[in-house]
């Protein structure tokens, strides 16, 4: 049986899910029934939202899911809300269902103010990207047990290669251990990359997945944040990481 990262976890390549978008660039389906309001015209229909502005307010029937800001005046402010909110989560490991659903809506509102084209061609992809919140238990180890989960979760991007490296490290008894996958990647249609991975590696020792195929939607992207989708609607939320 061939083996590659379920994003960052070695897990079957029949269990193999990436990022994926289930909504369309201009429409987000989420639960709940919340307004959007600004300078431009936003609004919902019925569960589905079109948003144009970059504030948002929660309308008086909708339920308050946590500590999620009334208002937020800027794309900026909305950002430093999310990551805020996903700081003491562990990635996303140590999150209950009503801070997963603020959060969720916190991930979903800064998705729709995306100010970046060709999301999938950007040069703004190239990078180190560290991940700091995901509802992907394979991507956090949740089926390993608590003492072999990641300590912390690393996306390199080459734009000019086409290379994309899923790292993770291990500490055990003090030690450190990595562990990464290879892949290559091309550009599709909207936001979507094509991903062949190619290769995975333990400490020194390197394996062939078998050319595995998958794919991600990237649905926000710039200077500093990142986010993707996966074919089971798992979300990742990525920091650049800092220039060494």
């Amino acid at each position: 049986m061939s083996f590659v990262a379920g994003f960052f976890t070695p897990v079957p390549a029949s269990t193999l899910h990436l990022q994926s978008s289930t909504c369309s660039r201009r429409r987000v389906e989420f639960a709940g029934s919340s307004r959007i309001s600004g300078s431009k015209r936003t609004y919902f229909e019925g569960r589905r939202w079109k948003v144009q502005s970059p504030v948002f307010q929660k309308s008086p029937e909708t339920r308050d899911h946590s500590s999620l800001v009334t208002v937020a005046t800027s794309l900026k402010e909305l950002k430093e809300k999310l990551i805020e909110l996903v700081s003491p989560t562990d990635k996303g490991a140590e999150v209950d269902e009503e801070a997963a659903k603020t959060i969720d809506f916190a991930i979903r509102s800064v998705e729709a103010l995306n100010p970046t084209p060709d999301l999938n061609t950007s040069s703004g992809l190239n990078g180190s990207w560290n991940l700091i919140y995901t509802t992907s238990d394979y991507a956090l180890g949740k089926n390993r047990p608590s003492f072999l989960r990641p300590k912390k979760l690393t996306q390199l991007i080459d734009t000019e290669e086409k290379t994309l490296i899923n790292q993770e490290m291990l500490e055990l008894m003090g030690f450190k251990f990595p562990l990464s996958v290879e892949a290559t990647w091309k550009p599709m249609e909207d936001r979507r990359l094509e991903l062949t991975f190619e290769r995975f590696n333990m400490g020194t020792m390197s394996f062939k997945t078998g050319d595995v195929k998958g794919w991600m939607d990237v649905t926000f992207l710039d200077d500093d944040l990142r986010m993707s989708r996966g074919n089971r609607d798992n979300v990742f939320v990525f920091q650049r990481a800092p220039s060494s």
